[in-house]
Order: C-alpha cells, then structure tokens, then sequence
C-alpha cells in the first residue's frame, strides 16, 4: 500500500493532477473492499484477490508493447515485477488455502465476492478509460 501510494504521488505531482475526487465506479469498488474489513478473513481475501491478480496481468501485459519512454514506466515496472508476480501468487495460494479450509457456505460467499470484484475492477479501469464523470 505504501509504494502504490508513493507512486500514486509521483504521477499525481509530475503530471499536475489536482484534487478529482472518485469516480463512481471508484467509490463503488472501494467502499465495497472497505466494507470488508468485517468480513470473515476468507471472504475479504477473495475481495482483494482480484486487485493483484489483474493488476500483475495488465502490468505484464503492457510491459510487453510498452516502449522504454513510456510516461507511465513507474507503474509498468512496479507491476509486471517478479517480485509483484510472487505476491500476486502468494495472495493466490493463501486464497485457495483459505478456501479449502472453510465450509461450503463461505466458499460459496468467497466465490461470490471474487467475482463482484472483478466486476467491479473491470468497472474502475473503464471509468478511468472513459473518464467517467457523476451523472448528476
């Protein structure tokens, strides 16, 4: 969290970006990963799962078209990184491990929140895409 957040400083101060508040879909996702935080362990570790998961994928598969030059180079590094993709695998590992260790009730909701977040990780790349603003 502290290395996104300095590197989220980096991008905000070099490319001169203000205050723009969240996107809806940014809102959405991260009050429902907050939300979590009550959550049975097993449940918030398949909410958070799909962060790091398509976050080393994106990160690798851009690494892999993506010229030396590229403003977002920081980024690039930090997630297509070997040592991003043995998290990312250890975060895997620890989810399945969880899994296989609870009832069918829980892994049916881990289920089930895994798949809402990466909805909902679809969603906030799209909203950054888009530049998706409040409706009203």
């Amino acid at each position: 969290v502290y290395v996104e957040k300095a590197m989220h400083d980096v991008f905000l101060k070099g490319f001169k970006v203000g205050h723009v508040g969240k996107s809806p879909a940014c809102l959405l996702y991260t009050s429902l990963l907050s939300a979590q935080a009550t959550a049975p362990v097993e449940v918030e570790t398949a909410a958070i799962l799909p962060c790091f998961w398509i976050y080393q994928k994106v990160g690798r598969a851009i690494l892999q078209q993506s010229a030396d030059n590229n403003p977002f180079k920081l980024w690039i590094d930090t997630y297509s990184d070997e040592a991003f993709e043995a998290s990312t695998l250890r975060a895997i590992e620890i989810c399945d491990e969880l899994a296989c260790n609870a009832g069918t009730e829980t892994v049916k909701k881990m289920t089930e929140m895994f798949v809402l977040c990466t909805k909902l990780e679809w969603m906030f790349w799209d909203s950054a895409w888009t530049l998706e603003k409040w409706k009203i």
